[in-house]
């Protein structure tokens, strides 16, 4: 599997949502937005949909790759298949034996927390980045035939973590195998407690958070409790703020029901913002809801950027007075992106694409893989209304060098782009040590894992705009 998967695929995927269903076939097929993952005749939901950034898609194949050999991915610009040429005689897999490795990992969980409790310590959450790490863990060791802490690469408990985008001040691991017997999950807590250096970790008031991992090997279990504390961060002062800021759509079909819709959101607060997610939903005049879109960003969002998304809104027809609604989540951080110098030389516009075009330079000492996101924008009565948005990519973008590009919208139809007047930029950055492969597992660790937040803030409404260039 090539590195260039990671930023060309169309697919994300927990651990949780693939363990709802056995695998029939070899092929599993995704559509673009949707939560459906058809496996043959059978079908299967995710508990979010499909991860998009433009035209460009991403994917965390860790569970995937795990359990499937000779691994291929196709995409045709919409929809994605991997394909497996052989799956792994892997009980865990799927079915009722996923199920019951998670009703053990639950099992666990609770016992922990019960011992730490008799002794006044405070319980672990339970940390999905964590989880991802000490499955990936466990896997790797009944795959490559190993048993420690450290994997044939290198990697040690702490490098997995970061590799997930954990920021943490101390870790501990626990690790074991054992023959598998009935109710294993009191077996398993039995052998840690009996391990002084075991129970010293399961006990320490400094941890706070734990991930679990399960892997049957054989007639063997394959155990990994990783435990963390969280890094203290400098917390900003002041309180970030996303604000609404436009959407517009155009119809895509003769018959009106079938339209691209772009949505734009600014940083309006005075913090940066990260790990934002958003459910966007456009609405009829009873509020009801037409269509739903879960738009999501895991750089940063520097203040005064734009996020901006897009997507296609098929057998509906968008009424005039319709509306929008949307939740938010957000992270504050104290980061910033790296330093660049970016010189746009123009804006370039035709039947079916707005491109801007010219060089950036890599100001900072950080080598990354670099997504460019320019933000189009037209003028309604000197009032700045969204266009569209592009997207260029950069695969090793190196310190101190300068590289041309060309950040392209797709589908963007002519009486939109003409009117372009406008682009403002937003980044993504990706640290290359974020890309570290095990190729002979053939997986993509992973590069600030995202992952499912719930959502905890009011609903919010706003009036949807029709597109001013229609």
């Amino acid at each position: 599997m090539k590195r260039s998967v990671i930023a060309g695929i169309a697919i994300f995927i927990s651990f949780f949502a693939v363990n709802a269903f056995a695998l029939p076939s070899n092929t599993l097929k995704f559509a673009l937005g949707e939560k459906s993952v058809s496996v043959g005749e059978e079908s299967a939901e995710m508990n979010v949909p499909l991860f998009k950034i433009g035209d460009e898609h991403f994917v965390s194949m860790e569970f995937l790759a795990k359990h499937l050999k000779g691994a291929s991915i196709q995409f045709d610009g919409r929809n994605v298949s991997f394909s497996v040429g052989e799956v792994t005689e892997d009980p865990g897999a799927g079915g009722e034996d996923g199920e019951e490795l998670l009703d053990i990992m639950s099992s666990l969980h609770e016992k922990i927390n019960k011992h730490r409790a008799e002794i006044g310590a405070p319980p672990l959450e339970i940390s999905m980045p964590a989880t991802f790490a000490a499955q990936d863990h466990t896997t790797d060791m009944c795959i490559r035939g190993f048993f420690d802490h450290t994997n044939p690469d290198g990697l040690k408990p702490g490098d997995r973590l970061s590799n997930y985008g954990v920021k943490w001040s101390k870790y501990g691991e626990n690790i074991q195998k054992l023959t598998i017997v009935d109710d294993i999950a009191s077996k398993i807590d039995e052998n840690f407690q009996n391990s002084s250096n075991h129970k010293k970790n399961r006990l320490d008031k400094d941890f706070t958070h734990i991930g679990i991992g399960l892997y049957k090997c054989g007639n063997e279990m394959f155990v990994t409790e990783l435990f963390f504390t969280p890094r203290e961060q400098t917390k900003p002062a002041d309180k970030g703020e996303l604000k609404f800021f436009d959407a517009t759509y155009w119809e895509t079909s003769e018959n009106g029901n079938s339209s691209k819709i772009v949505v734009c959101f600014k940083n309006t607060g005075k913090t940066n913002l990260t790990n934002i997610t958003i459910m966007f939903n456009i609405l009829d005049s009873n509020e009801d809801a037409l269509a739903t879109k879960m738009m999501s960003f895991y750089g940063i969002l520097e203040q005064g950027q734009y996020f901006t998304e897009s997507f296609m809104a098929d057998g509906i027809s968008i009424p005039d007075d319709a509306k929008v609604s949307y939740e938010i989540e957000f992270e504050e951080t104290g980061e910033s992106n790296p330093k660049v110098e970016i010189k746009e030389t123009g804006i370039e516009k035709g039947e079916g694409f707005v491109a801007a075009k010219g060089k950036i330079t890599n100001k900072s000492s950080e080598k990354s893989l670099l997504f460019i996101i320019p933000t189009f924008f037209t003028k309604d009565d000197q009032n700045l209304r969204i266009a569209d948005f592009g997207l260029s990519k950069i695969e090793s973008f190196e310190p101190g060098k300068t590289y041309d590009y060309t950040a392209s919208s797709l589908n963007t139809p002519k009486f939109v782009s003409k009117h372009v007047s406008k682009t403002d930029y937003s980044y993504w950055f990706i640290p290359r040590e974020n890309l570290l492969m095990a190729c002979n597992m053939e997986k993509v660790n992973g590069w600030k894992m995202p992952y499912h937040k719930l959502f905890k803030n009011s609903l919010k409404t706003a009036y949807l705009k029709n597109s001013s260039t229609k």
